[in-house]
C-alpha cells in the first residue's frame, strides 16, 4: 500500500514527518510544489520526493500593468520619497494581481463546468498509484483536497485530511 502525503506550505513539514514515521511497512511519497524547501531530515529516509508546478498566476490586466509601468519610471527619479513610493508601488501592484485574479476566478464560476480539481497534481498523485492497487493520499492543506478527491473517485484510494 502507497502513502502519499500532499503538503502545498513547507510549514506543516515537522507534522508529515511525523505522520510518515508513524506508518509502517508501506511506499512512502511526498508531493509538494517547493521541492528545494524541504528539510529532509524530518522524514523517513525511504520517502521519495516528488514535485509539481503550480498553474501560472494571471498577469494584472494590461491597463494595470501600463499604468503602473509608467509610475514607476517617473517614480524613480532619484529622491529618498520616490524609493518609498516605489515600495508602496510594489505592495500595491500585489495587490492589484490578487484582486485580478479573484475577479478572474468569480468569473469562471459562472461556467457550469468549473473544475476545483488540480491538473498537475493529478498528474502527479497517478504516477505515484500507476502500478499499485489500493493507498492512500493524506492531504495536509484544504485548498489540495478537491483535486485529492477528484483523483480518488472510482479508485480504491482514500483520502485523509490532517
Amino acid at each position: 500500500m502507497t502513502v502519499v502525503v500532499v503538503l502545498s506550505q513547507t510549514l506543516r513539514q515537522k507534522e508529515a514527518g511525523q505522520f510518515l514515521y508513524s506508518v509502517d511497512g508501506e511506499e512512502k511519497a511526498v508531493i509538494t510544489q517547493f521541492q528545494s524547501t524541504l528539510d529532509a531530515g524530518e522524514f523517513p529516509p525511504d520517502t521519495k520526493f516528488l514535485s509539481w508546478s503550480p498553474d501560472p498566476k494571471p498577469p494584472p490586466s494590461a491597463r494595470t500593468a501600463s499604468f503602473l509601468s509608467r509610475v514607476k519610471t517617473w517614480v524613480r527619479g532619484g529622491s529618498s520619497i520616490g524609493l518609498r513610493i516605489d515600495r508602496w508601488l510594489r505592495s500595491t501592484e500585489w495587490r492589484l494581481r490578487y484582486l485580478d485574479r479573484v475577479i478572474t476566478v468569480f468569473e469562471s464560476r459562472r461556467d457550469p463546468e468549473w473544475d476545483f480539481g488540480n491538473s498537475n497534481l493529478n498528474q502527479v498523485l497517478e504516477s505515484c498509484f500507476r502500478d499499485d492497487n489500493g493507498g492512500e493520499v493524506v492531504v495536509f492543506d484544504l485548498f489540495d483536497l478537491p483535486a485529492a478527491l477528484s483523483f480518488a473517485e472510482g479508485r480504491p484510494c482514500r483520502v485523509t485530511v490532517r
